[in-house]
């Protein structure tokens, strides 16, 4: 029989890689429309890569991820090693780099449109020093905030007696800022980490975990630099280096866009993690004993380096800031 018509058939082709990562075989997408070839494969072949040269030799749209688990793109289906099945909402055939994979929505508590985001790889590896807090129990699929939280939102929530007001109602340059009109679509700061999770919990979701965020910002892609690509920053991709001094309105650089159409994840302000730092308590004036979390994504006070997808900071998890924020994922949308 042919393999195609044994993975149920269906006629659209996808990119494979595999890639040796600490001396193991990870498999995942690759997105940037290099055919696969022999010489991409390290010499020592494991059953997985023979099975997929198999599959291979003729186009279903397959994607194999990180667990070795293969996801029928077109049908839904994922066959694991044991080829026992399960089927779930299809998302449209992935074409090229990362891109919007269903309509976004609006999450009715708080008016924030989401993104819906499948993953293209699940690492986290024992030995991943950045991400100390299991997110391989999170599903491979997720929905995102297309924002960062806003002031309104924030308030929103505060006024409904689930979220703590921030630490601080200014900003750097303005004196009035959270609870002022003109500044309601502009993220929420001086929340400390708990404070973002409060919130996020309040709306049904949680913080994103620091590979849910990776892959959301395009930071998964092999060889991109930044959510929007390659090129360098610059004033009209994203809010840094001082140049606005001060937070920008969510979603003012429509140019600086993830794969995904996700905003700001470069700029604007620091985005708290559900992921802890896995430095020892000894490095980097860490206090031993203190929790620490993670932020990505950089902001508006900072250098452009700090806007690469690869970067990261950690701070105390009660810590506050004028250049720091959150942004929310859920699980499911009712």
């Amino acid at each position: 029989m042919n393999p195609c018509e044994w993975l149920g058939g269906f006629g659209k082709n996808v990119t494979l890689g595999i890639e040796a990562v600490k001396k193991k075989f990870r498999i995942k997408i690759l997105l940037n429309n290099t055919p696969i070839c022999p010489r991409h494969f390290l010499p020592t072949f494991s059953l997985i890569t023979v099975f997929i040269l198999f599959i291979t030799s003729c186009t279903t749209p397959i994607v194999i991820s990180e667990n070795n688990s293969i996801h029928s793109i077109e049908s839904g289906n994922l066959i694991q090693n044991n080829l026992s099945i399960y089927t779930e909402e299809p998302p449209p055939i992935i074409s090229g780099e990362p891109q919007m994979l269903m309509p976004a929505k609006i999450r009715s508590i708080d008016g924030m449109e989401m993104i819906f985001i499948l993953s293209t790889s699940r690492i986290v590896s024992e030995n991943n020093l950045d991400d100390q807090s299991g997110n391989d129990t999170h599903p491979d699929h997720f929905w995102i905030d297309k924002d960062e939280v806003t002031n309104q939102q924030y308030s929103n929530c505060v006024g409904l007696g689930n979220c703590t007001e921030p630490k601080f109602r200014n900003s750097h340059t303005r004196k009035s800022y959270y609870g002022n009109e003109e500044f309601a679509n502009y993220p929420v700061i001086f929340v400390n980490w708990n404070q973002a999770r409060l919130y996020c919990e309040s709306i049904g979701g949680r913080l994103p975990t620091l590979e849910e965020w990776k892959e959301a910002s395009g930071g998964n892609v092999p060889g991109r630099t930044y959510p929007w690509g390659n090129e360098y920053p610059n004033s009209n991709l994203a809010n840094y280096a001082g140049r606005e001094g001060d937070t920008s309105e969510v979603g003012s650089y429509t140019m600086g866009a993830s794969p995904y159409g996700v905003m700001d994840m470069a700029g604007n302000v620091w985005e708290w993690l559900d992921s802890k730092t896995g430095k020892k308590p000894d490095c980097c004036g860490l206090t031993p004993g203190a929790q620490y979390q993670v932020l990505r994504g950089g902001a508006w006070s900072v250098d452009s380096i700090y806007l690469e997808n690869t970067h990261q900071i950690s701070d105390h998890f009660l810590s506050v800031s004028d250049d720091t924020g959150f942004r929310c994922v859920v699980d499911t949308v009712p």
